[in-house]
């Protein structure tokens, strides 16, 4: 089964290191609704497990404890994490 996960792209620590990132920021705004914050909570999710290995490339971070890390921090942000890595590359 982790196997099949990961063949389709889903590394499962990074998916639960980004959920709690991203239940962090539902927590600090709580005031959305139902629809919006679960879309914040799957943007952050999601985020977190296609973008951080990106991210950890990027700024050459190879340790496994790091990349979790980086996985809670893209889950925190959530699309604005996802606006900043695309800032990031784009052309200029």
């Amino acid at each position: 089964m982790k196997d099949h996960l990961r063949d389709i792209g889903i590394n499962i620590g990074l998916l639960v290191a980004g959920f709690a990132g991203s239940l962090v920021n539902v927590k600090k705004d709580g005031h959305k609704n139902w629809f919006t914050t679960l879309t914040s909570l799957l943007a952050g999710t999601l985020s977190a497990n296609y973008l951080t290995p990106v991210v950890v490339k990027f700024f050459n971070m190879q340790d496994s404890n790091t990349q979790y890390a980086a996985a809670f921090i893209m889950g925190f942000l959530g699309l604005h994490g996802v606006e900043f890595v695309i800032d990031r590359f784009k052309k200029k």
